[in-house]
């Protein structure tokens, strides 16, 4: 059982990560990592199941089964057929190793960080990507014909022209929001660490691209080319990467997932469900303290550590 703010310690290997990775799975059909579900089953064997009991207004079971390369989830043994509905019901943002949003070095990671805040905010977000990742696909492959449509191509462009314009806003409103409540924290000097916030870099307003594309046989217009990046606020064009310790890292990663938590709350108006993987690596006892007291207000946190030496947590679960 997790109460309100647990946290799970253990030696490396004795399943920690495995727990949150679990949760993950239940409630957002994928892991932590890029490779598929199949490649996370260990032992030989050929199917995933995750049983779990769920406290709301009433108790109820929710259970996850993956086999075959097919993916289903039951709850109270009824088979949930809109899965975009039942991922958006069930919010919950994390930071793990390998899943560490806007500090991860591969932009595709980083606009999957804001896509899912965005999509925590509209349902509609979800349906506007697939439906921009299906044209895309179609473009390229047309693009990549040795005699190609011009005709069809401009078709599929005046198709991505509102899809585009509909992603992008909500990218921007994201980010404006997870930047405003970074803003906050650093005028409350609750810790002292250098000022970094998102930046949003586009190249949809450069329709000239799309001439250029015909020439290069290649997608370079569009959303799947957003940069996101985080930049100290006194150097504005300087990326984090270049200057900042693991530690501030972290701390700015951390930063920004509280940003994306206190959106998403504020929108829906109810707490949401926080994953913290090796939590106390790379913090001081100082941003240790003060960043889980922020994590920690109101919503459920689960935490996971080597020990509870540092931050004393009441609620302990022991793996070793």
């Amino acid at each position: 059982e997790f109460p309100d703010e647990v946290l799970i310690i253990g030696k490396n290997g004795t399943g920690k990560t495995s727990i949150l990775e679990a949760i993950n799975i239940l409630f957002s059909f994928k892991g932590f990592r890029k490779q598929p579900l199949n490649k996370i089953i260990s032992f030989d064997n050929n199917f995933l199941i995750i049983n779990s009991e769920i406290e709301a207004d009433y108790n109820y079971n929710i259970k996850f089964l993956f086999s075959d390369n097919k993916k289903k989830v039951l709850v109270d043994e009824d088979e949930v057929i809109d899965i975009k509905k039942y991922v958006y019901n069930y919010p919950f943002l994390c930071y793990t190793p390998d899943d560490n949003g806007i500090v991860n070095k591969e932009q595709s990671l980083r606009r999957s960080f804001i896509d899912k805040t965005a999509f925590y905010c509209d349902i509609n977000h979800y349906d506007d990507l697939k439906e921009y990742n299906r044209i895309i696909k179609q473009k390229v492959a047309v693009l990549e014909k040795e005699v190609f449509d011009r005709d069809y191509i401009d078709v599929l462009n005046i198709r991505l022209m509102p899809l585009i314009e509909r992603i992008s806003n909500r990218r921007k409103k994201a980010i404006e929001n997870i930047n405003k409540s970074m803003m906050e924290f650093y005028k409350s000097k609750l810790i002292d660490t250098d000022i970094a916030y998102i930046g949003y870099e586009s190249n949809i307003n450069n329709k000239d691209l799309l001439e250029k594309e015909l020439i290069k046989r290649r997608c370079d217009y569009g959303i799947h080319r957003d940069k996101i990046d985080l930049y100290k606020e006194d150097m504005k064009v300087e990326k984090i990467e270049k200057f900042s310790s693991y530690g501030q890292k972290k701390t700015f990663g951390m930063l920004t997932i509280l940003g994306a938590i206190k959106y998403i709350e504020n929108f829906r108006k109810n707490s949401i469900i926080v994953l913290l993987d090796d939590f106390e690596v790379g913090l001081d006892n100082e941003r240790s303290s003060v960043l889980k007291s922020q994590f920690s207000k109101g919503r459920q946190g689960i935490y996971t550590s080597i020990d509870n030496t540092r931050l004393e947590f009441k609620n302990i679960i022991n793996l070793t």
